[in-house]
Formats: structure tokens, C-alpha cells, sequence
């Protein structure tokens, strides 16, 4: 019989893993954006364009700068998805006793298409937004006659509404910013996370082969969705792909040896 507890359990670890991306998301992008403006202010010197006049220029530095971001973001995702690999084995060891002798393809997952797009080009996008904001802040900030350092402790106060600062305000409506949508940040967080979720539930999929089908648990909560109350305690083969419902959903599956165990919870 599987134990319920121990995967309700073992599953919160898994997101506990998700959640600490978003701080190592934060993190990589602080560094990111401290090297960024510094460059760009230097940049800024080189052409002699301040303000609303610079413009990024394709240099070998910037492109470094951009690739690192990648990189760290891409890091990210594979160290963190190789814990929650370990968690997902040991539950499925435990529970489902036999489980595939290959390993879970990571690469393959990592490269595979989510509504028509993957992970590495979403992140590529999401890079070039944060590369943006950052142009914006850098003209707004010398508009302003702020040192980098100084548009470096506002932009990271902002980082997650970088448009609502009321110096970025006042350059939108004047119209030589456009800034909209969500932040970078907040792209590169919720993208980090959903891969993260999103692979556990994978490879739970995958190492539970042996079992006939799964039942949804919801995490009840003040955030709980309608779907997601909708979807409590359904049965579901094991293949079919159900969870993530959402960005930042954290309900998680039940394995069922045998169909008829249902009757039996």
C-alpha cells in the first residue's frame, strides 16, 4: 500500500527545492544587473550618448554579460532539478518498489516544447526584457544625474515592478520609455519554478510506471484555485500529464498500484 504521508511529504520537499530558485533567481540577477549598468554607464562614456540619447551598442562585452545571465539561469534550473531527482527516486523506490533501471531523461525534458516554445528560448527572452529595464533604468537614472551605483540600489528595490518607480513613471509618460508587462524577475522566477514543478511531476510519471494510476491532492489554502479544488482526490492514469494546474501550484499526486486501491483510502 503506498503511503500517502510520506509522499505528501517527500512532494513538499520537492517544491521547497522550487521555492528556493526564486532566491537564487534574485541573486543571479543582483549580480547581473550590478555588472550591466557599470557597463553601461562606461558604455555611455565610450559614445558620448547619455541619458535618452544611449543605446545598447552589440559588443563582445554585452553579449558576456546576456550569456552569463543565461548560463546562471540554465545552472539554476539543472542543479535544482537534479535534488528534486533524488526525492522523486526515493519515493518512487519506496512506494512503487520497482522502478525504470534507466535515469529519468533530464535533457530530453529540458529541451522538449511547452506551448510551442522551450525552456532555453523563453529564458532567452525573458533575458532580453531584464536587458531592457536595464537600458531604461541607465538612461532614466543619467536623466536624473544619478551615478550607476545609485540606479543600481533603485533598480533592485524595483526589481519586481520596475515601472512602478515614479522616475520611471515620469520617462513612460513622457514617452522615451516604454515599460509594460511583467518584470523580469518575476519572468525568470515563475519560468524557473514551473520547470522545477513541472519536472517532478514528470519524472514522477516516469519512475512510477509500474503503477496503474494516481489521485490528485489539493494544497488548500487561501491561494487555492477552482480548478485545483476541482481536481481533489480525481483519479487519472498514470501517464496522463495533470499537474502543474498553474504557475506556483503546489498540489501533488498519489500513485495507485492498483485502481481499486482508491476504494480502500
Amino acid at each position: 500500500m503506498v503511503d500517502r504521508s510520506k509522499i505528501e511529504k517527500d512532494a513538499k520537499k520537492a517544491f521547497e527545492v522550487a521555492d528556493f530558485s526564486h532566491s537564487l533567481t534574485y541573486r543571479a540577477m543582483s549580480v547581473a544587473a550590478k555588472r550591466m549598468i557599470k557597463y553601461a554607464y562606461k558604455a555611455s562614456e565610450h559614445q558620448g550618448r547619455f541619458g535618452r540619447d544611449f543605446k545598447w551598442q552589440k559588443t563582445k562585452r554585452l553579449a558576456k554579460h546576456v550569456a552569463d545571465l543565461n548560463n546562471a539561469m540554465d545552472k539554476i534550473v539543472s542543479d535544482l532539478i537534479d535534488q528534486i531527482e533524488s526525492i522523486a527516486v526515493k519515493t518512487a523506490k519506496e512506494n512503487i518498489g520497482e522502478i525504470p533501471e534507466d535515469k529519468w531523461d533530464k535533457e530530453a525534458y529540458l529541451a522538449s516544447l511547452l506551448l510551442g516554445d522551450t525552456f532555453k528560448s523563453r529564458m532567452r527572452r525573458h533575458t532580453d526584457k531584464f536587458k531592457q529595464e536595464i537600458l531604461d533604468y541607465v538612461r532614466v537614472g543619467q536623466e536624473n544625474k544619478l551615478p550607476a551605483d545609485k540606479v543600481f540600489e533603485i533598480y533592485m528595490e524595483n526589481i519586481k515592478e520596475p515601472q512602478k518607480h515614479d522616475m520611471i513613471v515620469e520617462a513612460i509618460m513622457s514617452g522615451y520609455v516604454t515599460m509594460a508587462g511583467m518584470s523580469a524577475y518575476r519572468s525568470h522566477a515563475n519560468l524557473n519554478d514551473d520547470m522545477l514543478v513541472r519536472g517532478f511531476h514528470n519524472m514522477n510519471r516516469y519512475y512510477w510506471g509500474k503503477a496503474e494510476a494516481k489521485y490528485i491532492v489539493t494544497v488548500k489554502d487561501s491561494h487555492t484555485c477552482d480548478i485545483c479544488v476541482d481536481l481533489d482526490g480525481k483519479v487519472f492514469p498514470i501517464e496522463q500529464d495533470v499537474l502543474p494546474v498553474h504557475l506556483r501550484c503546489r498540489c501533488f499526486e498519489v500513485p495507485l498500484l492498483k485502481r481499486k486501491d482508491f476504494e480502500k483510502i
